[in-house]
């Protein structure tokens, strides 16, 4: 069978809202027509919701930002010779976090020491 061509010419323009009122009813025909192919529906898989570890790794690029911070500082220049505390762990006022060993914090000490003993010794 040899096919038909069709010219098809407007010889003046459809009124405003023809269109539309023609092409939606149209498409909504068209939509149930073919959910409604007569097709067997494929089978549904069930199966129980268990626990398990997630073996996905994901990787993000992103920033750390800490809820607090603090700037610590000793009364005594020296070097950090004791930590009481690991990285990580709440502390709370007042208690000890490390142990500074200095020097100049010792020399300070004894001159003191000496200046006391001498104020108080008997003459």
């Amino acid at each position: 069978m040899r096919p038909v061509a069709a010219r098809v010419v407007a010889t003046r323009p459809l009124p405003a809202g023809v269109l539309p009122a023609v092409a939606l009813p149209a498409v909504v025909l068209l939509g149930l027509l073919t959910g409604c192919s007569g097709e067997d529906v494929p089978p549904v898989r069930t199966a129980e919701v268990t626990r398990g570890d997630v073996v996905e790794v994901v990787e993000a690029p992103g920033t750390v930002v800490p809820r607090a911070q603090a700037t610590l500082s000793a009364p005594a220049a020296g070097t950090v010779a004791s930590l009481a505390v690991v990285d990580g762990q709440e502390v709370a006022a007042g208690q000890e976090l490390f142990v500074v060993d200095s020097p100049q914090a010792r020399s300070v000490r004894e001159a003191i020491r000496h200046g006391i003993a001498y104020a108080t010794e008997d003459r």
